[in-house]
């Protein structure tokens, strides 16, 4: 689809700092590993030793991160010496090279791929502006149930106590994720993954395989307790009639 008939937005490769989010990004451990180390099943990987594998040889997702209650995925940085081909650096490799906006038949833009995928395997990072919580909440207040929302929210619990909110706004700023459609039964997931910093990136993943040009989807959030706004067009089995939709947060 040519870029001239798509709504104007600023195409971003990673996510950029947008007013009020904080500057410091913090770090993580790194690596000394030679090329090609990383991936041994005996590997002495510092990244690997400490946070646990998160693909295989393929650099594919391993089915136990595959799980809900997975740890979170730490990937090597820049700062590790293991170099780009490093198969701990899956989502590091940029937008998969498949994907395709199209014109769905009800819900406007959409994005297909134009190859197999197979389980497990990376398929965009969503990106955006990154904006603290207090920005989330004033632009989710202001919106109605009709509007366009470009926001994601990504909440980490760690234990009982410490929840730790990702915000990225593709409003003005963003990729080919923002394309990406709803669906109550979707064959995407989005995990946080961090690689160098504190702050995650939000990658997303097929969660089975998928074959040439069906249309990509992820779940933007429960929907079972949303009574009115806009009708979702997924035709799931586990359709619940709307998107998800959630003022408060």
């Amino acid at each position: 689809m040519s870029s001239d008939t798509l709504p104007h937005y600023q195409e971003i490769p990673s996510c950029v700092t947008g007013l009020g989010a904080p500057l410091s990004l913090g770090a993580i451990r790194s690596c000394s590993c030679d090329p090609g180390q990383c991936s041994s099943s005996a590997s002495t990987c510092d990244c690997l030793n400490h946070h646990g594998p998160s693909y295989d040889r393929d650099g594919l997702l391993m089915p136990s991160r595959l799980l809900s209650e997975a740890p979170p995925i730490y990937e090597c940085n820049s700062s590790c010496a293991c170099g780009a081909s490093c198969a701990n650096k899956s989502t590091q490799k940029g937008v998969h090279q498949c994907l395709e906006i199209f014109h769905t038949e009800r819900k406007g833009y959409g994005v297909r791929t134009t190859k197999d995928l197979r389980k497990g395997e990376f398929v965009c990072e969503y990106t955006g502006e990154l904006v603290p919580l207090c920005g989330a909440r004033k632009k989710l207040s202001a919106l109605t149930s009709d509007d366009q929302c470009y926001l994601v929210v990504y909440r980490e619990h760690f234990g009982s106590e410490k929840t730790l909110c990702t915000c990225v706004d593709a409003t003005l700023k963003g990729n080919i994720a923002r394309f990406i459609n709803h669906s109550c039964s979707p064959n995407l997931v989005m995990f946080p993954v961090r690689c160098g910093s504190i702050v995650p990136r939000l990658c997303l993943f097929t969660v089975e395989p998928v074959t040439m040009g069906t249309e990509l989807c992820f779940s933007y959030g429960d929907s079972t307790a949303v009574q009115s706004g806009k009708p979702c067009y997924c035709h799931s089995e586990r359709c619940t009639g709307r998107l998800p939709f959630e003022p408060s947060i």
